[in-house]
């Protein structure tokens, strides 16, 4: 990681100066406790130990805008070996958004924007019908409405007062479930309850869910207006 991490700090700061780009960094450390029963005598479990520097560009002109959002996250959990840092200390490089946004293309009420985006439509408390474009991130129980980036075109018809908004997403992209919402372990579940009407002890043996996801062609491409 910290190889990495120098790696990194060492092509883009320079790269920062070079272009002139606006950088913000952020850090975070979310450290979660667990407290079991009974209160006088209790067992505290981590259940969350995560560090994150979130690193944001920024370039505007007259005629475009770029963004970019990159997040290094480290897992203070045990990993799977003592041979290597990344075995002792689990990480991950995420790019959260990377696009690049043109205003007034060809016409003066067009702007077009290409690349890695998060787009939400309406708002809702929990789950929203109508935001339906970018995959959820749901890792996190606790943040309930992050968002993964999605690969897409977006054009904007500004008239007037009223903004229309296209969106063209090629190729599908799948939402981030949470370790204990895996299909196995949820079929597993739903399976155990049925059995537990029966009167007889009935052992389950083996659950397996077949996952499929359509296919990278055009025509399973994702459009909304």
């Amino acid at each position: 990681m910290k190889k990495t991490l120098s790696l990194i700090m060492a092509v883009l700061l320079p790269a920062c100066y070079a272009l002139a780009l606006d950088m913000t960094a952020e850090v975070k450390t979310d450290v979660r406790v667990l407290m079991d029963t009974p209160a006088y005598n209790p067992e505290y479990q981590i259940s969350f130990n995560r560090s994150d520097l979130v690193l944001k560009f920024n370039q505007s002109t007259d005629n475009m805008k770029g963004y970019a959002e990159l997040d290094l996250v480290s897992w203070g959990v045990p990993g799977t070996g003592l041979l290597s840092y990344s075995d002792v200390s689990p990480y991950e490089i995420r790019l959260n958004e990377a696009y690049a946004g043109f205003y007034k293309v060809g016409f003066d009420f067009l702007d077009i924007t290409v690349g890695k985006q998060v787009v939400s439509w309406g708002t809702a408390d929990k789950l929203n019908q109508t935001d339906i474009l970018t995959p959820y991130d749901f890792s996190d129980p606790l943040d309930f409405n992050k968002r993964i980036g999605a690969n897409m075109l977006r054009a904007d018809v500004n008239a007037g007062p009223v903004t229309v908004q296209g969106i063209f997403i090629p190729v599908f992209s799948q939402s981030l479930l949470h370790s204990s919402m895996a299909p196995d372990i949820m079929v597993e579940k739903q399976a155990l309850k049925a059995l537990s009407a029966y009167p007889v002890d009935v052992a389950l043996t083996d659950v397996s869910v077949l996952q499929e996801n359509p296919e990278m062609k055009i025509e399973n491409y994702m459009a909304g207006v």
